[in-house]
């Protein structure tokens, strides 16, 4: 039985946050998706980065998350190392969880 997550996912800019998002929605891979501008602080290549960034906050169930949304990211994506995680759901209002039901591709 598949359960309901939500993928965290970090892009350079909103263009290619809203690009990955439509397509992800698009192609019934998520129900729906926000973008909220952040302030990222990490190392790379041995120099600490303070960059904007943007982040996609998707629901979705997790039987999708490997086989479609994973790749379909990383294909659109401009970062050599791309931030694509996933959070159970705990709980949900019972009608919004048979929306997103509603919205996704159906699973076989």
């Amino acid at each position: 039985m598949s359960r309901y997550i939500e993928v965290h996912i970090t892009c350079p800019s909103e263009e290619e946050g809203m690009l990955i998002a439509h397509t992800l929605i698009e192609r019934h891979y998520v129900a729906c998706v926000y973008i909220i501008p952040i302030r990222s602080f990490y190392f790379w290549e041995n120099h600490l980065c303070d960059d904007s960034e943007v982040v996609l906050f998707a629901k979705t169930k997790d039987t999708l998350f490997k086989q479609y949304i994973i790749p379909t990211v990383k294909s659109m994506h401009s970062y050599e190392v791309t931030e694509i995680t996933a959070f159970p759901v705990v709980d949900a209002d019972p009608d919004f969880l048979a929306w997103v039901d509603e919205q996704l591709v159906r699973e076989e």
